[in-house]
């Protein structure tokens, strides 16, 4: 599962280069068996309350997280490497990096 958000983050770069390598990058995207989730009240609050109560971690990082609570995930992956350690020993789920 991917939060639309995350979505939006990974079109940017290759949006930077252009439209068509956007459109190349979101085909390829389509070809992995995952689905990108909208975003809506639920998770929204969810993102806030983690936001709230864990101020290191970014907007953008408490909708991935909210994301996976709200659609109960058994793990979630990042490629971040600054991943909010502490919050995710806290977590209903397993996350790793890859």
């Amino acid at each position: 599962m991917l939060p639309v958000t995350a979505f939006a983050e990974c079109l940017v770069y290759p949006a930077q280069a252009s439209d068509d390598a956007a459109r190349r990058f979101e085909a390829a995207l389509a070809t992995i068996p995952i689905g990108i989730f909208d975003a809506n009240a639920a998770t929204a609050r969810r993102a806030a309350l983690l936001r709230a109560s864990h101020r290191s971690v970014k907007l953008p990082d408490a909708f991935v997280i909210a994301t996976a609570i709200v659609h109960r995930a058994d793990v979630l992956l990042t490629t971040d490497r600054g991943w909010p350690s502490a919050l995710t020993q806290q977590l209903p789920f397993k996350t790793q990096t890859v």
